[in-house]
């Protein structure tokens, strides 16, 4: 995840990376979290005909260049 990141923000325009999972997705929501990426919100969605919640977190250029490690 964290190469993914470094590729997306040094080698193009992107701004703002958002990641997004299912709240009972726990493994996924501390990776978000590990990496850097900040809880926004928590908006409702269909997963395979079900309803279910989603985390969405974010991370921005300028957060990215200035974290440690």
């Amino acid at each position: 995840m964290t190469a993914v990141l470094a590729m997306l923000f040094d080698a193009g325009d992107v701004e703002l990376v958002e990641g997004i999972t299912d709240e009972r997705n726990m493994p996924s929501i501390r990776l978000l979290e590990r990496v850097g990426m900040r809880f926004l919100r928590m908006q409702e969605a269909m997963c395979k005909g079900e309803p279910c919640t989603e985390h969405v977190y974010s991370i921005a250029r300028t957060h990215w260049a200035s974290r440690d490690g």
